[in-house]
Parts: structure tokens; sequence; C-alpha cells
């Protein structure tokens, strides 16, 4: 019967495991009331701040702030140019890149925290989200506060019924830097590898299109180690359509795409795609982004067409401003 007036109910185990931890918590409040959804009940009122304007937000679907948010975006070429340089084998593929920013922006509103770069845990890039080159398609980014700092995040899609998870992540708004430390840069010593970016990656090895060609030269290219500059956008623009909110939570998702498909010299030939990333301390966008950033990545481990790098990216004095743990590429 709550169910038919639309309230979830809380489950007896449910019930059981809030009250333990409400007994067991010195600072919990006199008077606690604990619910499911509860969509259209005229009695019940929440706090509902406005929403950040952001690319992400723009349509929530259901809504219990520093709770829960589910959003739902239509994409397509026009609304989301970005797409039109992400085209492979006659299909438009939403990057990697823009669902972590995707996946921030909803986050961040669920939990009021949007001044904050988040740690990305537990990244999985399970299915292709495909938009069709003159269509468009639907996705819904469902964010669950589960601790004080940490947002459950994923991504469904119209074409799985938005039933099937295809982009998931746990966000953690710690304020922690990124650590320092391997994988290191080339000695400054060490001759600029003779290979030019533009002319020999991309377009033919490489399928990225303009927003995300962000390569300018290696310092070492070889079968398990990568060490290259790659030039940012200090000020992100042209992501989306003029008439949407442009303004981006993390620093440039063309840098950020960079040091993914930067990996491909090591397996030339085969197109190097991401399935997942263990960690990731992120760069938030801002002023104090540099022009130019130089990362390093070094083959952690292989297991036939899989292969795994850690990252370390640093500004011109050799502070790491962004760290990869464990991103997994499959060939």
């Amino acid at each position: 019967s709550l169910s038919r007036e639309g309230i979830a109910p809380v489950s007896p185990d449910q019930g059981v495991e809030i009250l333990l931890r409400l007994i067991e918590d010195p600072d919990a409040p006199v008077v606690t009331v604990i619910s499911g959804r509860t969509e259209g009940i005229d009695t019940v009122r929440r706090d509902l701040p406005a929403l950040p304007l952001l690319r992400f937000t723009g349509n929530p679907l259901v809504r219990y702030h520093g709770v829960e948010l589910v959003t739902e975006i239509e994409l397509n070429a026009g609304t989301d140019p970005y797409l039109a340089d992400h085209l492979l084998d006659g299909n438009l593929l939403l990057p990697a890149v823009i669902g972590m920013e995707a996946m921030t922006q909803v986050a961040a509103a669920a939990a009021g925290r949007t001044g904050t770069a988040p740690v990305i845990e537990g990244a999985k890039f399970l299915r292709p989200i495909v938009v069709p080159p003159n269509g468009s398609t639907r996705i819904r980014i469902a964010a669950t506060v589960t601790a004080t700092d940490t947002v459950d995040v994923a991504i469904h899609a119209e074409d799985t019924g938005f039933v099937a998870e295809h982009f998931r992540a746990r966000l953690v708004f710690s304020d922690a830097e990124a650590p320092d430390g391997p994988p290191l840069q080339a000695p400054d010593d060490t001759p600029v590898v003779p290979l030019d970016p533009a002319t020999d990656l991309y377009g033919s090895v490489l399928f990225q299109g303009a927003r995300f060609r962000r390569l300018r030269r290696f310092h070492r290219a070889a079968a398990r180690h990568v060490d290259a500059e790659v030039a940012v956008q200090q000020r992100p623009e042209g992501w989306f359509a003029g008439f949407l909110p442009g303004e981006l939570l993390l620093a440039d998702p063309g840098m950020r795409d960079a040091l993914m498909h930067g990996n491909q010299v090591c397996v030339p030939n085969a197109t190097l795609l991401p399935s997942g990333v263990e960690r990731i301390h992120t760069l938030g966008a801002g002023d104090h982004v540099p022009a130019t950033l130089r990362y390093t990545a070094v083959e952690r481990s292989r297991d036939g067409d899989t292969y795994v790098y850690d990252i370390a990216v640093r500004d011109e004095h050799g502070t790491v401003v962004e760290r990869w743990d464990g991103l997994t590429l499959h060939a």
C-alpha cells in the first residue's frame, strides 16, 4: 500500500541497521525521521536549495538534497559538439572523461560540494554510451550520498532501458592533494623523441578529433613507459552548445583524455579504450590550471589485450597536480 501511494518503504533489515547506527553515534540528533522516497507527500517538506547551473544537473527526476539526485540529459551532436570529435567506427561515443565530469557535477550537486575536486575511486566504464550521428540519446546520472564526503554515482542510458549501468564510480570530496612519487619524468638531458603527434599520430593511429588533440611532444616513448607534454585549455569552453551552461568542475577534459590515448604509442597496432581506473586524484577547474602539463605513464601489468598503467601529471615545477592509479585499457 505504501508503494501504491508513491512511498518507498524502509525494509526491516535497513531499519535495524539504521537504528544500530544511530544508537552507536553519540552525535546523533535527539529526533530522527527515517524514510524512503516520499514523492508527492504534501505533509513532507525538505530543504531544496537551488541546483547549480551545470550541463548535467539541468533536469532532475529525483532529488533529496544531501541524499540522492537523479538527472536526465539528452545528448546529440548539436548540444554536445565534443561528440563529433569522438567518432569511432561510425558511432559517436560519450568519452569517459565527459562521463567523469557528468558524475562529478551530479555528485557535487547532490552533496552540496561544488567547490571541491573529488578523488574518483573504482571508476568502471562497463558499456559504451553510443549517440547516433544523426540522432540523440538520453542518459540518466544517479548519485547517492553514502557517507559525509562520499557519493556513489552511476550513468544509465536509454538504449538499455536505463536499467544497466554504463559508467559508475565513487567520488570522495576530501580536499586531499595528489600524492607525489613515481612514475618519474625522463631526465632533463634526454633528447626529445622525433615524433610529431599532429602529423604522426592524430588522424591515423589516434582517432580523436580536434578538441582532444592535446599531445604536443614526447620526452620518452617506449614499450611500457610514456613521458609527454600536453596542452591544456585553461578556461574550458566550446564543449557544450552556447545556450547550455558551459562551466566545468574538473580541469580540461581534452587534457585528461590525452592521458589515456597518449599511451597508444605503447600499443600502436590496436586502439586502446578505457574500462576502468582504480583511483584518480583530479585537478579541478580554475585559474590555477597551467597552459601546459607533463604526464608520465608506466605499464604496471599486462594480461593479453588488457593493459594497466599508473600516471602522474606534473606542472612546470615538477609538482604532481593529478594522479591516476590503475588505469585499465583494452586493446
